[in-house]
């Protein structure tokens, strides 16, 4: 019994010494009977996992890291694919890949689809609807570093912007 006890406050001013530099005896003493209490305390709230933020897709299912992505829900005419996501934090991921979009030219049915190499950020934080404590992001954003869609203005073909953005479905 007195062996655990002592290595227990050998351990607790050697701990201390890593994380916070060196402490002195009366202050390892101090940080014993802390430690002690500490371990006994019950997790609190504020430890809980944080909140898994996700895209929402077109079938409503909250989508993490998703490798691809449909921007147009209704006929399929535009969507991401192959995306690498460098980044996935609260509020904001950023990654890459390809967009494949539809000139609809003369109509959708008969246009013919292009790819486009697409930096890709995803925005905004909001309450997924029926999943609990995830977060969804609300905007898609696009940025096209070099050929870009372009689109006919009843007159003629025009290059689109160098940068898309998108608000997002719930």
């Amino acid at each position: 019994m007195k062996r655990g006890l002592l290595s227990s406050a050998l351990a607790i001013p050697v701990l201390a010494t890593c994380v916070a530099g060196p402490v002195s005896a009366a202050s390892a003493a101090s940080a014993s009977s802390a430690a002690s209490t500490a371990i006994a305390a019950p997790p609190t709230p504020s430890a809980a996992k944080p909140s898994r933020f996700a895209v929402i897709d077109c079938a409503s299912k909250p989508q993490t890291r998703p490798v691809s992505f449909i921007i147009a829900c209704a006929d399929g005419n535009n969507y991401l694919t192959r995306l690498t996501w460098t980044k996935w934090t609260q509020g904001l991921a950023s990654g890459a890949g390809r967009e494949t979009a539809n000139d609809c030219q003369p109509s959708c049915a008969q246009g013919k689809l292009h790819i486009f190499h697409v930096q890709v950020i995803l925005r905004g934080s909001a309450v997924v609807k029926r999943h609990g404590r995830e977060r969804r992001y609300t905007t898609l954003t696009l940025h096209y570093p070099g050929l870009r869609p372009r689109y006919h203005d009843g007159r003629k073909w025009i290059n689109g912007p160098e940068t898309v953005t998108y608000q997002l479905w719930s």
